[in-house]
């Protein structure tokens, strides 16, 4: 019946869809949808914590942690990714860091479109990688700390990164990023009320930046405290702004605004379009601008506030004062972690999330693929639904 059940629902998914199935790489004037399984749980290995970054070749880079045995957060961990060229298929899962013996999380990416580098930050260093993820290389990092707070911030669960095109700071590779006033533990987490006071007053998002194409990385000041785990946009005037999960128990996510390059973070809101569930989750948001002109802002994120479902995707037309829900990726089923990108090259848009509703005999391990352009988003938008 389950199995009915799901093909019933992806028959569906397609139908909605429009697919127009021109070759990746081949830009359709049609509305077009498609996804796939990319790390499918299987043998040991449940997958977690995505990051994934386009180049200006149209080359996708997937990137996650590979957990054995289990998915929960202490796991043994190895850090592993799966590359596509511009109208190619996938290459296989390799592992980029960490072995049986050596464990590797990972943190988030960014890619430097001048150099042609992509940084992954994973296993307390950074990979990189200059010749389009064929290949990369391991070098220790050392994030100095910001001036005025002292503390230097991770990218563990964080959103990818970008670099700044506006401004003073243009040319600035910028990272979401995150800090905690002592250490999780897996103790820690089987204790609710610490747990959550925890999280509540010791954790804050903020960022990682480099002015020299990644040879330093220095540290912004604080968003809102009570905040992990963020994603970022440059607007259209050249501001810096922030999305971040929270911690209160509200179903409600977190902004903030930099007007200096993501160097510092105020005008705090809550983000009353935006439904998160209990303790929060990873969430994904990109800014788009087609070569036809065309701008807006498109947020990933499990939009139920009770638990890890629905993973929808949202449009702001008005840089992120208004959402507007489009899709259900996962309606009534798992939906969690995601990373969105936008390949310029291809004029694609491409959504890595975690979600089990191809696979219902787990909960957490699994990554869906999906890819679509922005004519499928107006089609969605026309319809109303």
């Amino acid at each position: 019946m389950i199995k009915k059940l799901l093909s019933v629902f992806v028959f569906g998914l397609l139908l909605i869809s429009g697919l127009n199935h021109a070759p990746g790489g081949e830009i359709a004037d049609s509305p077009y949808f498609s996804e796939e399984v990319l790390f499918p749980q299987e043998g040991i290995f449940f997958y977690r914590i995505p990051t994934m970054i386009t180049t200006k070749e149209g080359t996708v880079f997937a990137a996650v942690n590979a957990r054995w045995g289990k998915a929960g957060d202490f796991a043994h961990t190895t850090l592993v990714a799966r590359r596509r060229t511009s109208g190619k298929n996938w290459e296989p899962i390799r592992t980029v860091g960490g072995d049986e013996k050596t464990s590797c999380t990972i943190g988030s990416s960014v890619y430097d479109p001048q150099k042609n580098r992509i940084f992954l930050f994973g296993g307390g260093g950074i990979y990189i990688s200059e010749d389009d993820a064929k290949s990369f290389s391991f070098e220790n990092l050392k994030i100095y700390p910001n001036k005025k707070s002292g503390k230097s911030g991770g990218t563990h669960g964080s959103a990818p990164g970008k670099m700044l095109l506006q401004g003073e700071h243009a040319g600035r590779l910028l990272v979401p990023a995150r800090y905690a006033y002592g250490k999780e533990t897996e103790e820690l987490q089987r204790k609710p009320k610490e747990f959550a006071k925890f999280l509540q007053e010791k954790n804050y998002n903020c960022a990682i930046f480099s002015d020299d194409h990644g040879a330093t990385w220095n540290t912004s000041g604080p968003v809102q405290i009570g905040t992990g785990e963020g994603s970022f946009v440059e607007l259209k005037d050249g501001r810096i702004f922030y999305n971040s999960r929270a911690y209160f128990l509200d179903g409600k996510r977190r902004t903030a605004i930099s007007t200096d390059g993501g160097s510092t973070f105020g005008d705090f809101k809550i983000a009353e379009d935006l439904v998160e569930p209990p303790f929060g989750c990873n969430a994904s948001m990109i800014r788009i601008t087609t070569r036809k002109g065309d701008d807006f802002l498109l947020y990933s994120g499990p939009q139920n506030e009770k638990k890890r479902t629905d993973l929808c995707i949202m449009i702001s037309r008005d840089n992120g004062s208004h959402w507007k829900r489009l899709f259900n990726f996962t309606p009534g089923v798992f939906g969690a972690y995601s990373a969105l990108a936008w390949s310029e090259k291809d004029q694609r848009i491409c959504l890595l999330y975690e979600s089990n509703k191809y696979n219902p005999k787990i909960n957490y391990g699994e990554f869906v693929f999906a890819e679509f352009n922005p004519e499928w988003i107006y089609r969605l938008e026309r319809s109303g639904k």
